[in-house]
């Protein structure tokens, strides 16, 4: 049985984390508690930017970490999707995503599940204005394997999800997050909706220590953020 994870905007991460190195821009992240039980927050939207212009750059827009997992090996693979908008076709962005195991206390990294890619562009944001949906990871890598990883009782996965930047252009690209909707967006790259919830989900059944309830929000409508650098 898959396990779908959600990224509520109201949840404060459990843990502090620090980015893979592989992200380039690490100065504009919004971070948050995963969830596989909705909790109902408000949608936002986190903004970051390709700040340098340089193809290849990775920007990070959303770290967010689970509860403490059981003990298990986790395996298979990962897909998932999300509501992205880029301000400047010339950023010419596309889909980045890391997801990784870190210790209870977010200080050790257990191990690496998804890497960061490095394929060439494709599957290239939405122009503003407007959001579409976009796979995560990248379509053409999508589902993606997973590297097999044995995790011990008390450790969290990391969820880290951004852009890959092939253009000249500094400038932000918008991903849409939240819980709040009525139902998921759908494994497209055409629906024009924002007012659907983004998720990953992972092909195995993920255990968790216990069974924490998610802690529910007083939050029952989306907002627009936008975030300056």
């Amino acid at each position: 049985m898959a396990t779908r994870f959600y990224f509520p905007t109201d949840q404060a991460v459990p843990v502090a984390v620090v980015p893979s190195a592989s992200w380039a821009i690490i100065s504009e992240v919004n971070q948050g508690r995963a969830v596989t039980v909705r909790v109902g927050t408000g949608a936002s939207a986190s903004v970051a930017s390709a700040a340098t212009g340089t193809p290849g750059d990775n920007a990070l827009v959303l770290l967010f970490v689970s509860d403490p997992l059981a003990a298990q090996t986790i395996s298979g693979t990962v897909k998932g999707q999300f509501s992205i908008g880029q301000l400047d076709p010339d950023t010419d962005g596309y889909s980045q995503l890391i997801l990784r195991v870190v210790s209870g206390d977010g200080a050790t990294v257990r191990g690496v599940l998804l890497a960061a890619h490095a394929e060439p562009k494709s599957s290239e944001f939405w122009t503003q204005p407007g959001f579409r949906n976009r796979k995560m990871p990248l379509a053409a890598i999508s589902p993606a394997s997973l590297s097999s990883l044995a995790v011990s009782e008390g450790d969290r996965l990391v969820f880290e999800i951004g852009f890959k930047s092939a253009g000249t252009v500094a400038d932000d690209c918008d991903f849409w997050y939240g819980d709040a909707q009525a139902i998921d967006l759908p494994e497209d790259e055409t629906t024009s909706q924002s007012n659907r919830n983004p998720w990953i989900e992972l092909s195995g059944a993920i255990s968790f220590v216990g069974a924490a309830a998610p802690v529910a929000s007083g939050h029952s409508s989306g907002i627009g953020i936008r975030l300056g650098l």
